[in-house]
């Protein structure tokens, strides 16, 4: 079972993917995000924007070779720790992006294997 991954905007409301689930999720942030949400978090993060890799495909420096950008290693390093019992046994993910920056935020997901297969990108 793929663990759901949320990506906001900062101007949305966390509210109506947290369904009654507060304090179980992980709050990752995309730098400039300003966004500071009152609700509960097992764990919040920030990410840097400039750390984000928007190469697809293959090519000079592809992901393969050049390894992952901090927001894929992050969800890595997430899952990992969930499973080995390192780390908050989360159910679910939301990363806040700044606007506009949603599809390209997905995009990056999509293109790594291992984030596809463990977590299920959800609008």
């Amino acid at each position: 079972m793929r663990i759901p991954l949320f990506i906001q905007e900062e101007h949305e409301a966390f509210s109506p993917l947290l369904g009654g689930q507060s304090g179980k999720g992980v709050l990752l942030t995309v730098d400039p995000v300003v966004h500071e949400d009152a609700g509960s978090w097992l764990l919040r993060r920030r990410i840097r924007a400039g750390s984000i890799s928007r190469q697809a495909g293959h090519g000079t420096s592809c992901r393969c070779c050049a390894g992952r950008d901090e927001l894929n290693a992050a969800l890595q390093e997430l899952f990992l720790n969930r499973v080995r019992g390192n780390g908050p046994q989360f159910a679910f993910v939301v990363i806040c992006c700044a606007e506009g920056k949603r599809a390209e935020i997905r995009q990056i997901l999509e293109s790594d294997v291992m984030v596809r297969a463990r977590y299920d990108t959800q609008m």
